[in-house]
Parts: structure tokens; sequence; C-alpha cells
């Protein structure tokens, strides 16, 4: 059924000592442009139709987002707005899901954290500039353009599976978690790090990447093609699990 509904017609402004609570069951947030938060916001919970932000994100010095393991869904209506997590990444400061869609784009503002998936679909990107994203879910974007890296890091950091789709682009990749696979075609600019505890499976696509630093596991099928300019030999290791035939 139909829950609790705040909807505005311009931004969402939670100033200090006011507390915005959203976590009843089927509750809905709309917001026409920025949501602005210097106060306290719990979300709803659930998929990208709970909680609709068509401007930009901002999370001040000192405010609270609680993400209620629910999805925000940026829909951009017009050019500029950005995602701005003033104190950067940590708790009450995080997205569980974050959906970006439109053909408008999201400029990063600081580092994120996603603690769950983040889907990129439509023709908009999310430019990340010089700021660094650390993601604990599936990685799954629309096409390469969905995502400018900038100069910015991508860390897979992840205690259950994580898939990366979307043959993406990304400047440099860092893999702590200890399965990440690949559902598409990869490339990344400068340097796949792959710390101890992480693994990567390139899963038969293709991968670039300048330099490889391997504290980890690579996972190789054989079939694939892996190109790096720069390749670890002294750490790490490189498994190959393709099936061989005529033996």
């Amino acid at each position: 059924g139909q829950g609790p509904f705040l909807q505005t017609f311009g931004d969402l402004a939670i100033y200090s000592n006011g507390t915005v609570t959203a976590s009843g069951n089927e509750s809905k947030i709309k917001v026409k442009k920025n949501v602005r938060i210097w106060g306290e916001l719990t979300a709803p919970n659930g998929d990208n139709t709970r909680f609709v932000a068509r401007g930009g994100f901002n999370v001040y010095s000192g405010g609270t987002f609680d993400h209620n393991s629910g999805t925000v869904f940026m829909n951009p209506g017009g050019t500029g707005y950005s995602i701005n997590i003033e104190d950067g990444p940590g708790t009450n400061r995080n997205f569980y899901n974050l959906h970006k869609t439109n053909n408008k784009s999201i400029t990063l503002s600081n580092d994120i954290e996603i603690e769950n998936d983040l889907v990129v679909t439509s023709n908009g990107e999310i430019n990340a500039q010089s700021y660094d994203i650390t993601i604990g879910g599936d990685w799954s974007i629309n096409k390469t353009s969905n995502f400018n890296s900038g100069s910015g890091k991508v860390t897979f950091a992840g205690s259950t599976p994580q898939t990366i789709d979307g043959s993406a682009n990304f400047n440099a990749l860092i893999i702590s978690s200890p399965d990440v696979s690949l559902l598409d075609n990869t490339n990344i600019a400068n340097t796949l790090r792959i710390n101890s505890g992480g693994s990567l499976d390139v899963n038969g696509k293709n991968l670039t990447a300048s330099t490889l630093v391997n504290g980890g596991n690579l996972q190789l099928s054989g079939s694939e093609t892996l190109v790096i300019s720069t390749n670890d030999i002294d750490s790490g290791t490189i498994t190959y699990d393709g099936t061989a035939t005529g033996l």
C-alpha cells in the first residue's frame, strides 16, 4: 500500500537540529532539486522508487544520513548537480545502493562510499574528477561513457562476491575483496592493485592495465586478452582455472 510520502518542488533542506525520518513501511521521498542535510535524515528502505532526487545530494559537515539499507535514485533534471559528502565516507554518511539515471551528469565533490551496489543507466555520467569511490557490492553501468574516472581510484572492498559489469574504464582500480569478477571487458589507465586477501577473476574478459601490483590473486581462464605494460613478478599469485581438452 501507499505509505507516508514527502515531496518537494525545490530543495529538501534539513537544518542543524532538524530531523526527518522516513523509515516507515512503504514511505517515499521525492525531491525536485537538491537534498541538503545539515541535520539528520533517515532514508526510506527498499528499491529505487522510494527515494528520488532530481538534483544534487549534499551531506554537510556534522550532518547525518542513515541510508536504512535503501536506494538513492538520482535522476537529475538539469546540469551542475553534484554529490557532496563534506566529511567524506563514514558511518551515517555513506550510500547503501546508488542508482543514477537520465542523460545529465553528476559530479563528485568528495570521496564517497557505496556499501552495496552502484547502477548507472541511460546516457548520463558520474564524473569522479579526482575523488575516490569505495564499493561493497556490484558495479553495473550501461556503457563506458557512464563513468568518467578522472584521476580518482575505485576500491572494491566487499565481504561477499562482487561483479564489475559495463565495459568500465577506470583510472586506478584497487581490489581488497576476496571475490571480484569481471562481467565485461575492463580498461585501467594506470594501476591495478590487488591487495593481500583480494582476488580478481578476469572471467574470460579482456583486461588492460598500465601497471599490476599484485599482493593477492589474479585469476585467469586463458581465453582472455590480458595487456599489462608493467607486470608484478615478485609477489602475489596468478591462477589459471580454464578447462583443458585432449588430456
